[in-house]
């Protein structure tokens, strides 16, 4: 026997303002995200220059510096190191634009990879630039 009666069952409710607050967010955030795009307001056209561009690469020597043993390579040719001074005054007269690739093993004599910068300084070729690997960073 039932002494009391049944509370009365209410009907679930959905609340809707924290789904504004969501949507506004949402919202928010597309927004933000799509005005970064410029379009430009001014149409430009600029006049074109005949001058001063380059109709080729310029022309670049790479310089390779063994290990074992101690051997310096301009362009895959073998040159003795006391003849690198005559071979990068030979390259500067023929172009004194010219760039140097320095490719040297990682453990080659210092003092040969400066030999041979300071050479090509002295002839006159200040384009050098040394070649390097790309960093590997061992996973921790």
């Amino acid at each position: 026997m039932a002494f009391g009666s049944r509370p009365a069952r209410r009907n679930p409710e959905i609340l809707i303002v924290p789904l504004i607050d969501i949507l506004m967010v949402v919202l928010i955030f597309i927004l933000a995200t799509t005005t970064f795009r410029q379009f430009p307001s001014v149409t430009i056209n600029l006049p074109k220059s005949g001058g001063n561009t380059p109709s080729s690469p310029p022309e670049v020597v790479i310089v390779s510096i063994t290990t074992s043993p101690p051997a310096i390579f301009v362009n895959r040719q073998l040159i003795d190191p006391a003849e690198i001074d005559l071979t990068f005054s030979n390259l500067a007269e023929k172009n004194p634009e010219l760039r140097i690739a320095l490719n040297a093993d990682r453990d080659a004599p210092f003092g040969i990879i400066m030999q041979v910068w300071q050479s090509a300084q002295k002839a006159g070729l200040t384009k050098i630039q040394a070649l390097t690997q790309e960093a590997v960073v061992a996973p921790q």
